[in-house]
């Protein structure tokens, strides 16, 4: 059994996990969540194959899930454990073999490129993404002032030009969204999917994936599903959040993340 290997990836708290999510709802395509031996970035297309091996094996592989043993749709908002699951994959159909990694895939899209394998990103208004970087505490992008850096240093050499906590972080979200945007113009990322467009039609969006990045007509694996496509709920609401944080990330926003206004008014 051969495999297309494929990416997920995104600005952290976007809805990447959720569109990982979804993926492993059709038969036959299995995506992995964060999971440590899939960051080596150089190794990627091997460890993917490995991954197949085992898959064809009927052995099980490491998946991110919940305290229900649940897929997760929300890394932050549910607690996660990897589990080393059996995932039934059907062996005369193709397989398509993907993981989900936000910040350390986006630094090194060229070579993933190099090694034949596809992207997706995934992208959210930057005022819901950066209020939720600032609700909870394990977020790398939380933590971009200096003294934060000895601690958490994914940013420490950040060429930042704001000097408050909101405005680097619009810095942060700037500075990936054009490197998302550069790299779909160039082909190196197949497509680019909004998260409210996730959320109002979940069965297109999981269609964009199959049919622009893996080659696949939706209609056909329609009746491959292995469960249910879920109604889901939008998170961004206004009134959700703290407005004593929300308003000043807007704001800081609007001055800051200008490429924000091609998605969103």
């Amino acid at each position: 059994m051969s495999f297309t290997p494929f990416i997920i990836t995104g600005i952290p708290r976007s809805g990447t996990t959720l569109m990982c999510r979804l993926m492993n709802c059709v038969q036959n395509v299995v995506c992995m969540n964060e999971i440590p031996a899939l960051y080596e970035v150089p190794m990627l297309f091997e460890r993917l194959g490995m991954m197949s091996y085992l898959l064809k094996k009927h052995k099980p592989i490491p998946m991110n899930v919940n305290e229900k043993d649940e897929l997760l749709t929300d890394t932050q908002g549910q607690q996660n454990i990897i589990k080393h699951v059996i995932v039934h994959v059907h062996p005369d159909m193709p397989l398509f073999i993907g993981s989900k990694i936000n910040i350390p895939y986006l630094n090194q899209i060229d070579i993933i490129h190099e090694q034949g394998i596809k992207a997706i990103a995934v992208i959210k208004d930057p005022i819901y993404a950066i209020t939720s970087w600032n609700t909870h505490a394990n977020i790398n992008e939380q933590y971009v002032m200096s003294e934060d850096f000895k601690k958490w240093p994914r940013y420490s050499n950040f060429n930042f030009k704001e000097t408050t906590r909101y405005g680097r972080q619009c810095e942060i979200w700037e500075h990936y969204i054009k490197i998302i945007l550069d790299n779909l113009n160039s082909g190196v990322i197949s497509s680019l999917i909004l998260y409210q467009d996730i959320i109002k039609n979940p069965r297109k969006a999981i269609a964009i994936v199959l049919e622009s990045i893996l080659g696949l007509d939706f209609m056909m694996y329609r009746e491959e599903l292995k469960e249910d496509i879920p109604e889901l709920k939008s998170r961004d609401i206004m009134e959700r959040f703290d407005q004593s944080m929300i308003i000043p990330i807007a704001r800081n926003v609007m001055r800051i993340c200008k490429t924000r206004q091609r998605f969103w008014k």
